[in-house]
């Protein structure tokens, strides 16, 4: 598995060669992954319920850049700026005999 910031890549391999899976989750032995927006969360159990975290959004953050930015783009919002990204997860709860997550 290759993990990334905003999506992971699941690589099955086929004798000598990898290649990339769209799985619905999968298991390494010990845990359970499932794939949710793009990035596989580990299922975690509490007593006959399991649950995962999951993305629920992406913020986007835009700020200036302050060494290229004078006063006169501070007041006019103009000039250069920087854009960040941050992922929001949240834990769902999944009904494991519909799939259905809530």
């Amino acid at each position: 598995m290759r993990k990334g910031k905003f999506g992971d890549l699941l690589y099955a391999k086929d004798g000598k060669n990898a290649q990339g899976k769209n799985a619905w989750g999968f298991c390494d032995g010990i845990n359970l992954f499932i794939n949710s927006g793009d990035k596989y969360s580990k299922l975690l159990r509490q007593q006959n319920t399991f649950y995962f975290a999951g993305i629920k959004s992406v913020k986007k953050q835009i700020k200036h850049d302050l060494l290229y930015t004078s006063l006169l783009n501070l007041a006019t919002n103009t000039g250069r700026k920087k854009s960040s990204f941050k992922v929001v997860k949240k834990y769902y709860q999944i009904d494991m005999e519909t799939g259905e997550v809530y």
